[in-house]
């Protein structure tokens, strides 16, 4: 895979220099820590040692331990966990405030107090190396601990003095940010900081304890509530010695679960007013065959949620009981319960979604209301459907819309105009499959319109735009009306895409400097299909995308129906916003750079935004930068060695361990990557061995090809990678080798300029 697709995550850049942690700041998390008995002493904790068979392991996770507490208390939106000013601006409503007012005037909040504990052996100075930092989260009431258990008993706590807040999230380790958190997201970061552990050494222990407080959001009634779910693999990337989960809630809630695999089952006791469910887990090897793993489908899992439903109408639910969330689920059983959802939802407190009748019976109103008013509404029934869909968009944009109001939605706004549709019903490949369906939260719903598949937009995709974790997915259809004559339901699988709609092409134009040892490049990508979504975020971070919505498709423009008394001031501040990330994107994208090619970028000079990918007639992602590197060239005497190979970004290199494999292995999708580059030869040099960089492999699994010429005095590298399927059997793996490893020795490999001799 593109290391460019592996720094996704770096898409929430705030700034490019280290801001050190403030002295009240420190005060306050060791405070909150205090309060809520961190690193304590406890029976059932602290005592694991380490077996004699992990010894020889690089760490081991001697003790995990999460808990979880649900607490139905209102929160104020932003008050647990600030949003910041984006999430304030992104949360205007765009159709109707007195609308979105009511929905939010029900209890939208719950409070989750989530704490997890770790305990882990180092056994080398590897180990060693991957906790000389930890990572915290700081917001209001974030409590953390962290101390280092020393081989002779003693114990050192770590002091915050010199902790930095975190520029890029990505580089936030998944074991500091814990399960009920909201994601990341271009109007969401969560503030971490960075702690250096210093006098760690070989056959410490380090022992560190988070507590965070999370605001969930629900729609609707208070009376039925399903969270999202949790989802824990046994196997990590150490060896596990124990490990807990207890998840604490009222007894008006439930927790439904699945263990699968293996995983063992939840224990429930009563204590006072709560419920208390615990799982217990132990002796686990680590997780091998990790790359291009489908975790969650092939591993020992256990996935739970909280449910609450505090009146006579709870009976209605995804799953009645325990039991029957056990057994496999035919995509028959799943197309029957998902059909009575869908024409019976009124009968949960809330509706549908949770989000009421009432809800989308006004938002379809306001819908049409815009539409007729800007003639859209009589347009032609393709045009029609385009502008339901962004209209739809520009809501889930600034809402978070659940999957299943955006298809009620859209298919009452295709019923306004009699247009013939289907619902479609499907799960995330990232998590379940129909087979191990349990919560109602893992349905995914979708609209078929004439053939074609149409799912919730979130921020960024286009109709009929089928998403990664959507793509290839086995799926139930039925009619979304209610009829005499109902179609049978069908079972479909959804299109999976290929290498020719999944694809990047990334132009390089290169130039070495005067001084004959900075290499600078021009660099374009355009990013179409699922390759277009590997990086959209990381992209569109810091720009002003969502400004050109209304005039794209006629959606929702930024500033609609907010209050006058806001407008001036909300204005001013994105006007700052927009000021202060053309300062910052350049960071972002500089630290993007060096990850995709691990060497430090010289100059970071300019990063522009052709195209943004969000509209209908102009669907590819296109984007253009400018830097420099000053470590690809190096001299042997008069000649040059210039890393030109480099340039298609860091390449998968295969460890021993990882050429025997027996998972399947999971590409996500078909997809392609394409590269030219051209570099002038410097004046009194000629290239010498390109003829040798011409190589080739293509098979059944995938592909890797280069052609390199020497056009005039230009050198010209087309390179080709493809990943031909979405899954293989571990037999195709030998295949997968050989394209992956041909990839890393031509990113390793140089190319000679020769000095012309006088």
């Amino acid at each position: 895979m593109c290391c460019i697709a592996a720094a996704i995550m770096l898409l929430c850049c705030t700034n490019g220099f280290a801001q050190r942690i403030a002295t009240a700041l420190i005060s306050k998390i060791e405070k909150n820590a205090i309060e809520n008995k961190l690193l304590s002493e406890n029976a059932n904790f602290g005592k694991a040692t380490l077996p004699d068979q992990w010894k020889s392991e690089s760490a081991v996770l001697l003790e995990h331990k999460t808990v979880l507490e649900f607490d139905k208390k209102d929160a104020t939106v932003g008050n647990r966990i600030g949003r910041g000013l984006m999430g304030v601006l992104f949360a205007i409503p765009t159709l109707g405030y007195s609308l979105y007012a009511s929905q939010v005037n029900l209890k939208n909040y719950i409070n989750v107090d989530e704490r997890e504990r770790r305990r882990v052996a180092l056994n080398d100075k590897f180990a060693v190396e991957q906790y000389g930092f930890v990572y915290f989260r700081a917001a209001e009431n974030d409590g953390f601990a962290v101390r280092i258990e020393k081989k002779d008993g003693s114990i050192e706590k770590v002091p915050f003095t010199d902790a930095v807040k975190v520029a890029d999230y990505g580089e936030v380790p998944s074991a500091y940010t814990g399960y009920t958190d909201t994601r990341a997201s271009t109007v969401y970061l969560p503030p971490y900081y960075k702690l250096a552990v210093s006098n760690l050494e070989v056959g410490d222990v380090i022992d560190y304890e988070f507590f965070h407080i999370n605001s969930i959001r629900y729609y609707g009634s208070v009376n039925y509530k399903e969270f999202e779910p949790v989802y824990y693999l046994c196997n990590g990337a150490m060896p596990v010695v124990k490990q807990s989960i207890e998840v604490i809630t009222d007894n008006k809630n439930y927790l439904g679960y699945r263990a699968m695999r293996g995983a063992g089952a939840f224990t429930s006791t009563a204590e006072g007013d709560k419920k208390v469910y615990r799982w217990e887990d132990g002796n686990r090897e680590k997780r091998k065959d990790t790359r291009y793993l489908n975790e969650f489908l092939e591993l020992p899992a256990i996935k739970f949620q909280v449910i609450s439903a505090s009146d006579k109408r709870s009976e209605f639910v995804w799953f009645k009981d325990e039991a029957a969330a056990t057994g496999a689920v035919t995509a028959d059983e799943l197309g029957k319960r998902a059909e009575k959802y869908w024409f019976e939802s009124y009968k949960l407190s809330g509706g549908g979604g949770g989000m009421g009748s009432d809800f989308y019976k006004e938002t379809v109103n306001d819908f049409v209301k815009k539409m007729r008013s800007s003639g859209a509404f009589d347009a032609r029934e393709d045009d029609y459907i385009r502008t339901c869909y962004y209209l739809v968009r520009s809501k889930t944009a600034y809402d978070n819309w659940p999957d299943y109001a955006f298809a009620k939605v859209f298919s009452l706004l295709l019923q306004r105009r009699e247009i013939a549709h289907e619902v479609v019903v499907t799960t995330s490949n990232n998590r379940t499959s129909i087979a191990d369906i349990a919560f109602n939260t893992e349905i995914v719903w979708g609209i078929r319109i004439k053939g074609l598949y149409y799912f919730n937009p979130y921020d960024h995709f286009n109709p009929t735009e089928v998403v990664s974790f959507l793509s290839g997915n086995n799926a139930v259809v039925f009619a979304a009306e209610t009829s005499k004559e109902k179609p049978t339901m069908e079972s479909v699988v959804l299109p999976a895409g290929d290498t020719l709609t999944a694809k990047t092409l990334t132009k390089l134009e290169v130039r070495i400097d005067t001084g004959l040892t900075t290499l600078s490049i021009k660099k374009q990508v355009d990013a179409d299909g699922i390759n277009k979504e590997a990086i959209m975020d990381m992209v569109l971070a810091e720009t002003n995308y969502i400004e050109t919505d209304h005039k794209n498709y006629n959606g929702a423009g930024m500033w609609e129906n907010v209050p006058d008394q806001r407008l001036e001031k909300l204005q001013e501040e994105w006007s700052k916003m927009k000021k202060g990330w053309r300062e910052t994107k350049p960071i972002q994208m500089k630290a993007i750079a060096e990850v995709d090619y691990g060497e430090d970028v010289k100059d970071y000079t300019s990063f522009k935004l052709v195209q943004d990918g969000r509209s209908f007639k102009k669907q590819t992602l296109k984007y253009q930068e400018e830097f420099s590197f000053d470590e690809l060239v190096s001299k042997a005497g008069d000649d040059l060695v210039v890393s030109l190979p480099l340039l298609i970004g860091r390449q998968t290199k295969l460890t021993k361990e990882e050429r025997s494999r027996t998972a399947a292995i999971n590409f996500n999708n078909p997809k392609t990557y394409q590269w030219e580059i051209k570099m002038v030869v410097p004046a009194g040099y000629q290239v010498e061995g390109i003829e040798d960089l011409n190589k080739a492999v293509v098979n059944d699994a995938g592909a890797f090809t280069c052609e390199a010429n020497l056009v005039g005095n230009v050198v010209s590298l087309k390179v080709v990678k493809q990943y031909k399927a979405k899954f293989l059997e571990p037999s195709a793996w030998p295949g997968v080798m050989q394209f992956l490893d041909l990839a890393y020795k031509f990113s390793q490999s140089k190319i000679v300029f020769v000095k012309i001799k006088s």
